[in-house]
């Protein structure tokens, strides 16, 4: 009787921990993404948060100057994007991706001044130039695709 407890503690130990990684549907590119959400900005990145003990790379956080509302009402200033610390479906503030300076389209979940960074879709987008540029989900592929500035904004202001 006293081998039972030690067999079911070992039995226990080899069944596999559940998984707390994440699972979505992906939401389309940044056009159809952001058609769902609160809102659009462009916005310039300032500064991150701590970084992440997971990524040389990746923050917890990262703040952005809005530079222009295209979608929505939005009167702050100064935006938080939350960034995933690898299980929560967001969106990674990588500064690779998010370099100090850049520039960038950013859908908005809500009208807070501190927010998730969307995930599941591509829910913001660099400016480079006059251009932006995006990768789309066809199929199992993400194909690149490039967009004049103006047009997204016209596109997105058309969705409303």
């Amino acid at each position: 009787m006293k081998t039972l407890p030690v067999l079911l503690l070992l039995a226990v130990l080899c069944i596999p921990k559940m998984s707390m990684a994440c699972s979505c549907i992906y939401m389309g590119k940044f056009i159809e993404y952001a058609s769902n959400r609160d809102g659009v900005v462009r916005a310039k990145v300032k500064s991150y948060g701590p970084r992440l003990s997971h990524g040389k790379t990746l923050y917890e956080s990262m703040v952005v100057e809005i530079m222009e509302v295209v979608k929505g009402k939005y009167a702050q200033e100064e935006l938080t994007f939350l960034g995933d610390p690898g299980n929560l479906c967001r969106g990674y503030v990588d500064s690779l991706k998010f370099k100090i300076g850049s520039e960038h389209f950013f859908s908005l979940t809500n009208k807070n001044v501190t927010q998730p960074l969307g995930g599941c879709g591509e829910s913001s987008l660099p400016i480079k130039g006059d251009l932006i540029e995006g990768n789309e989900l066809v199929g199992n592929t993400y194909k690149p695709y490039t967009m004049r500035v103006i047009d997204l904004i016209k596109s997105l202001k058309a969705k409303k």
